[in-house]
Parts: structure tokens; sequence; C-alpha cells
């Protein structure tokens, strides 16, 4: 399953030949990948207005990786006039697909009150939904609400686990937060 174009590099204007056919035929997943390849630069000379277009085809069309990033470009106004309530729309559409990077985001934008009213609980919600996939930055998010007593009850206990499953993806942010944990003795026996 393809992800990104990270790393690639064995023959990305070839690539960008087929993603092409296939996104003028109306492909959804090419669309996106042909969209990441403008906005990179990757294969073809970077165009953030081509990017935009054939992302926003992608999202037409439902395509769950193309609304998390229509909506958080929107909620940023990232290459894009700023809309935080549609850019939060596009956002619950791919989390509701299920995308964890958008549950993250969507969470984010509960937390902060980006395009949808403030609300911690939702934002838990959210975080935890994304957490449970194994996405790192969700499961720090949920440790630190967790931590706090941000829309759920404190639970030093919890957050110190989720700082470990975060951690133990090579986060280095995370491996700092379960550090101070372990230092401090919040939620583990400390281990100084």
């Amino acid at each position: 399953k393809f992800q990104s174009f990270a790393g690639i590099s064995a023959n990305p204007s070839e690539a960008i030949q087929w993603f092409q056919k296939a996104a003028e035929g109306g492909d959804a997943m090419a669309q996106c990948l042909l969209a990441e390849c403008f906005e990179n630069g990757t294969g073809v000379k970077k165009n953030e207005r081509e990017a935009l277009r054939w992302l926003r085809q992608a999202a037409d069309q439902g395509q769950a990786r193309a609304l998390r990033d229509l909506g958080w470009k929107l909620v940023n106004g990232d290459g894009i006039s700023k809309d935080v309530s549609a850019g939060a729309d596009f956002l619950r559409k791919s989390a509701d697909q299920g995308d964890a990077g958008a549950q993250t985001l969507l969470g984010l934008c509960y937390e902060r009150g980006d395009g949808v009213p403030p609300n911690a609980a939702q934002a838990v919600a959210w975080y935890r939904k994304a957490a449970d996939q194994g996405e790192v930055h969700a499961q720090i998010n949920l440790a630190n609400c967790l931590q706090d007593g941000r829309g759920v009850s404190a639970d030093p206990t919890g957050a110190a686990s989720w700082f470990r499953k975060a951690a133990e993806q090579e986060h280095p942010a995370a491996q700092n937060l379960l550090g101070v944990c372990l230092f401090n003795g919040d939620g583990i026996p400390a281990n100084k």
C-alpha cells in the first residue's frame, strides 16, 4: 500500500506518467498521489496550484487522504484561503472513514476550537480513535490530556502507558515525556 514518496527515487517521472493517466481517468487515489507529486516537486516541477487541483478532485470523490490533506490546508490557510469551518468538515469526513491522521487533526481542532466549538471531551474521543490505530501524535495528545485531566478525568497511569506506546515508535518527544514520567514516578514507578 503506497503511503508517500518519502525515500522513493526509482523512477518518479515514469510513475508520474501513469499517475497522470489514472488521475485523468478519474482514479481518486492517483489524483491524490499526483497532488503529492506536484506539492513536493517529485518527478515534476513543484506547482501548488496543480497540486490543489488534483487534491480537490480526489476529495470530491471522497478519498479519505485527500479529504484529510485538503481539510488541514483549509484549517491553516496553507496555499489556500483559510476556512477553518470547511476544513473541519473535510477532516470529519476523512475521520469518519477511519483515517487516523484525520482523527488526530480533528481532535486538535476540537481542542483548539478550529472550525468547531472547543470541546476537550470530543478531542479526547478523536485522539483515542487514532491512538488505538497506532497514530503516534494521537497517542501523545491523548497522553497529555490524560495527564492534565483535559476532557477526561486525570489518569497518570493511562498517560504513562500512552507515552510508552508512542515512545516505542521512536518518537523523540514521547521518549522524553516517558522519561519524565519515569523520573518523577508519574503514573509509573519512579526509576531514577
